[in-house]
């Protein structure tokens, strides 16, 4: 498998001679620059011949078969219920996903465990969750609740202090305040599931 200009170098080297190519890989500029203007006689500009031509031939260029993995496999690499039985029991109190589309809705699931043929045409999901995490919503929607909670965390009275437990115990608030806008009221239900898969993952 080669990509541009790959292909187009090694077809020029294997078209040279063997003095020519013995000239080429010489490292003596003057006998390179000269193979170049030879096979190329159009080519006089020898600060482009040293400067963008020659380091081609200095370049390690790979060469294969397509890749046995696509970047999405729906088969090899599904995401469907992609996550380690053991931890299975952070999120159901049967130790197992949810098997039907009624469980799903009673108990919840998320994009992240549904395999690609279940999201929708073309990620359609995924999307919809990506849709909300876009630049242009940032300054707007975000900036100044991602700011307050730095403020919080870096602030005077956490000075001197190990910043990761305080980060773990307040980051609910922020997970939430992003995504429904609710800052303090929390459920406990909520705090005891992130301080299990804090507990459990770290």
């Amino acid at each position: 498998m080669y990509h541009f200009p790959e292909k187009a170098v090694i077809e020029f080297t294997d078209s040279l001679s063997k003095k020519l190519k013995g000239d080429l890989f010489s490292n003596i500029a003057t006998k390179q620059t000269e193979v170049i203007k030879t096979k190329i006689p159009g080519l006089l500009n020898t600060g482009y011949i040293k400067n963008v031509i020659l380091p081609l031939f200095q370049t390690t260029m790979a060469s294969g078969e397509r890749l046995d993995l696509p970047m999405l496999d729906t088969v090899n690499m599904n995401k469907q219920n992609a996550l380690p039985y053991y931890l299975w029991g952070l999120l159901y109190d049967s130790y197992k996903p949810p098997a039907t589309n009624k469980e799903k809705k009673d108990l919840g699931t998320t994009v992240f465990l549904t395999g690609y043929d279940s999201r929708g045409a073309d990620n359609l999901r995924k999307k919809i969750y990506i849709s909300a995490l876009t630049k242009n919503l940032y300054a707007p929607m975000y900036q100044e609740k991602v700011k307050s909670f730095f403020d919080f965390l870096l602030g005077k009275e956490n000075a001197n202090k190990p910043l990761m437990n305080i980060y773990l115990d307040s980051f609910a608030s922020l997970y939430w305040d992003l995504h429904v806008d609710v800052k303090d009221d929390i459920p406990k239900g909520v705090k005891d599931i992130a301080r299990a898969f804090n507990t459990v993952l770290a």
